[in-house]
């Protein structure tokens, strides 16, 4: 019953049937089960390497996947390698669809459309949705999160943005199958005896600011005010010296959502010369906000915790583990210490893991009432345990 999970890595990149070898022999394909599917992460060299394309047809059923900054299984990890996991399953059923080129005319509909054209081929309304999305500098991950979780009416949402090897975002792709493409999004929904267990940490709690904010004045991803005034004053007021120039990248909104049992760590994107700002997911006005503060010790104290988290749910099959890119850097010169902690914290009997970075975290929370609400995160280490 459920889904098993088992992983595998290489490292080679260069001799295309040697590495699907590797892949293949890890893998274990004569155990598999009726319904499978396989995830991967991968350093941008693969793009172009044919591996991705050729384990494709060795497996015989979809690939999903993005590049990632750095990437790994429970057995090891790095940032030049590929690393993927395959789920399988007698009971739980898996549909994999990936859009036509997004542009900032038809993202909606193509997100719309692709989403159930991979419903239909699942039983019933999905269990969860894992989803990946390219970075397109003109429509926001969040933004596309809004429209596929209308379209799968609300269902457990679990992912990331693809993510590269630097701050810029370039050699940000998204995979599926044969496809790897810079403009997609990519979708693979679950249904059938599926539970997963969505695991979070941003900022510790004594680096959140005490001092708190109201949002008076929003739209969109467009915060006008805070408190009555230009939003900047309230970042401001905490020596940031925000501005166009400046932004606030090791202090990020932590914002609590009406309803909400915990905050979500969000980015400022843009100063206006009005002092309002563009950040990095929605928020309504009346949702209370504080500054959170990123250090080396925070990022790995919230990896310890988020671990911690993991290792106490029963019966799991295996783990999904995404921390933000930003972490990986903000960690230099030791920019690997957060995976290492990983998988050292990870069960003796080294439960199957994959890992990689995201350049914008996807991962459900819960309101005051236990109803799971998707949400688009900075600056966190996000799980799915299944």
């Amino acid at each position: 019953m459920g889904i098993d999970i088992r992983t595998a890595r290489t490292t080679i990149v260069d001799e295309v049937d040697e590495a699907v070898d590797e892949l293949i022999r890890e893998l274990e394909l004569n155990t598999l089960k009726a319904q499978s599917v396989a995830i991967l992460y991968c350093h941008y060299d693969y793009v172009d390497s044919g591996i991705i394309e050729a384990l494709h047809q060795r497996l015989g059923f979809d690939v999903v996947g993005m590049t990632s900054t750095s990437n790994g299984t429970e057995q090891n990890y790095d940032m030049y390698g590929l690393s993927v996991a395959v789920l399988t399953s007698d009971d739980v059923g898996f549909a994999a669809a990936m859009t036509e080129s997004l542009t900032t005319d038809t993202y909606k509909s193509a997100i719309t459309a692709t989403y159930e054209r991979a419903r239909d081929r699942i039983t019933k309304d999905p269990a969860l949705c894992f989803t990946f999305l390219s970075y397109i500098e003109a429509i926001t991950g969040a933004e596309m999160l809004r429209v596929f979780d209308l379209a799968c009416k609300g269902a457990p949402c679990w992912g990331s943005s693809s993510s590269g090897v630097d701050l810029f975002f370039t050699h940000c792709y998204t995979i599926y199958n044969d496809r790897i493409v810079q403009d997609g999004f990519v979708m693979l929904l679950l249904d059938g005896d599926v539970k997963p267990q969505f695991i979070i940490e941003a900022i510790p709690d004594e680096l959140i600011s005490e001092v708190r904010g109201v949002v008076t004045k929003s739209a969109d991803y467009h915060l006008a005010e805070i408190d009555g005034r230009p939003a900047v004053e309230f970042l401001n007021s905490f020596g940031l010296n925000a501005t166009k120039d400046n932004l606030p990248a090791t202090s990020p909104l932590m914002v609590y959502y009406k309803r909400a049992v915990e905050p979500v760590a969000l980015g400022v994107y843009t100063v206006f010369d009005d002092g309002s700002l563009l950040v990095a997911a929605n928020i309504e006005e009346g949702a209370t906000l504080a500054i959170g503060s990123i250090t080396t010790e925070g990022i790995l104290q919230t990896a310890k915790k988020c671990m911690e988290r993991v290792r106490a749910v029963p019966n799991k099959q295996g783990v999904l583990i995404l921390p933000c890119c930003s972490r990986f850097f903000m960690l230099s010169p030791n920019m690997h210490a957060e995976q290492e902690l990983i998988r050292e914290e990870l069960d003796e009997k080294k439960a199957p893991a994959l890992i990689g970075y995201s350049g914008g975290e996807i991962c459900p929370v819960q309101d005051e009432s236990g109803n799971l609400v998707n949400r688009f995160h900075n600056y966190t280490i996000t799980a799915c345990v299944l």
